[in-house]
């Protein structure tokens, strides 16, 4: 990936995941969609106008440490997952 094209990319990845599977947690936008900072993609989406709502959760890594991470989802979005 270019840089120039990565946050534009991630932006895409991100906003195609919540439009198509429904809400996604910071973890598995580092995880599955390669996106190290999701939260910027999520600031950045907003500014450019996408109604993107947080909810919050704890969640355990592999340690058994609990870690707060948000959870991210398009306004007015339903899913069935």
């Amino acid at each position: 990936m270019r840089p120039a094209e990565s946050k534009a990319l991630q932006r895409q990845r991100i906003m195609t995941a919540m439009a198509c599977e429904g809400p996604i947690a910071t973890s598995e936008a580092r995880e599955r969609l390669g996106i190290m900072h999701p939260a910027g993609r999520v600031a950045e989406l907003r500014r450019m106008g996408y109604a993107i709502k947080t909810v919050w959760r704890y969640v355990a890594d592999a340690e058994g440490v609990l870690h707060r991470q948000g959870v991210y989802a398009l306004e007015g979005a339903h899913h069935e997952n």
